[in-house]
């Protein structure tokens, strides 16, 4: 990782011309505490604010940053986000940003005020709107500051290479950790290993879920091909974290054929299927209390006590059946 106290000034002052940051964040400002806990409010007090977690452990470690609510009408992805929002680490670091898009989250839409913000991200700032502006380049300096990045998400029925029915097929998205290639040659030099680190997370989180229908597969959407999926997939944040700053990206996806409850403790085992592999360790995983998510005044504020007795009975390392989807 670059140094921290050398990149937060050039993070500063890029802010303050691009996003209109005020004089009060440019003071004494630091993204990493020492060790520990941190969090930094932007856009505060506009539509747009964005919350960032930053938790540091006290042993040195990759930097992994976790991404939910790009889109509204994906619920599980800003309540997962959450459990991670105020962990400790004991090595290592990460940045948690639950609700990247909150227009899109408040209103329960996949895109926010101007479309879809995951479909922005192979745009020039010029050609930004300006509320998607600094959202966008706050992203983009997140993903700068990080080692892996993890892109939330909730898809449709369940992601199959061959055809077995209308909800588990090529076609759907759930239950998959998503890849823009096997291998990306990175702009640095760096050999990014996509295919070979997204089986190894699968395999983690596969042996913690009984249930079958519910293992995750990975899906190569070959981003740079620009077929009929990668063309999309070209304006995605993980495809920027791959092909503009070199990072080893993941979208995680959950699907939208199970409960609210359970679609979380899904990417929570995903995501801690993640973190282990790469090497961070937490003090307590996420699935084992949900204290501090109910305590957060911004989940009490969006999803106002809402799963939050049933996610306290939920246990990611388990799940029970609920029958084949409909076909």
């Amino acid at each position: 990782m670059a140094d921290y106290r050398r990149i937060c000034p050039t993070i500063i002052a890029l802010f303050i011309v691009v996003a209109g940051i005020g004089d009060a964040l440019a003071s004494n400002f630091s993204l990493f505490p020492e060790a520990g806990y941190a969090v930094h409010e932007f856009f505060k007090g506009s539509q747009h604010e964005v919350r960032v977690h930053v938790i540091r452990g006290a042993e040195p470690g990759p930097t992994v940053l976790l991404v939910g609510g790009i889109h509204g009408d994906e619920p599980a992805t800003a309540m997962a986000a959450d459990r991670y929002a105020h962990v400790l680490a004991t090595r290592g670091s990460l940045i948690v940003v639950p609700r990247l898009n909150r227009p899109a989250v408040v209103a329960g839409t996949r895109p926010g005020r101007t479309g879809d913000m995951n479909r922005l991200f192979d745009l020039p700032e010029t050609g930004l709107a300006a509320n998607d502006r600094g959202v966008v380049t706050l992203a983009k300096l997140l993903i700068s500051q990080s080692d892996y990045v993890l892109n939330l998400h909730q898809g449709s029925g369940f992601y199959a290479p061959s055809w077995v029915n209308r909800d588990r097929n090529p076609s759907r998205w759930g239950q998959t950790y998503v890849i823009d290639a096997p291998v990306f040659e990175g702009k640095s030099g760096g050999r990014l290993e996509l295919m070979s680190f997204a089986t190894s997370v699968t395999e983690r989180s596969n042996a913690r879920i009984s249930d079958p229908l519910y293992r995750f597969r990975v899906r190569n959407t070959d981003t740079e091909r620009k077929g009929r999926v990668g063309k999309e997939q070209h304006k995605s944040l993980t495809f920027f974290a791959v092909s503009q700053a070199s990072k080893m990206a993941l979208g995680i996806e959950a699907t939208k054929n199970c409960s609210r409850h359970q679609a979380v403790a899904l990417l929570v085992t995903a995501t801690d299927s993640v973190l282990q592999e790469a090497g961070v360790m937490l003090e307590q995983f996420p699935s084992d209390g949900v204290a501090s998510l109910a305590q957060s005044p911004e989940y009490k504020a969006i999803n106002p006590g809402r799963c939050i007795a049933a996610l306290d009975r939920t246990r990611a390392a388990v799940f029970p059946s609920t029958g084949r989807p409909g076909r």
